[in-house]
């Protein structure tokens, strides 16, 4: 398996991992705790169907900081930019 695909299983994961900090952390409880909880649970499937080497976990953060950009590009594509309001 080339380092792309070990990449790909990573991004797999961010994306998952991301929406639920971003969109389903209903506010009762440590926002650490449940991201930890959400990122051990799905490390620890996709273990059991892919490897993946500690270099490839390590690179996580960077798969999360992707999700961000993306979600950022996103904003500046599909938002009216002429009816922005504060809220």
């Amino acid at each position: 398996m080339d380092s792309f695909q070990k990449h790909f299983y990573i991004f797999d994961l961010a994306v998952p991992i991301y929406s639920a900090i971003e969109y389903s952390f209903a506010g009762n409880g440590n926002i650490v705790d449940y991201e930890y909880s959400i990122t051990k649970a799905l490390f620890e499937g996709c273990q059991e169907e892919h490897e993946l080497p500690k270099e490839m976990i390590d690179k996580f953060p960077l798969f999360i900081k992707l999700k961000e950009i993306f979600e950022y590009s996103l904003m500046h594509m599909y938002w009216d930019k002429e009816d922005l309001t504060e809220e």
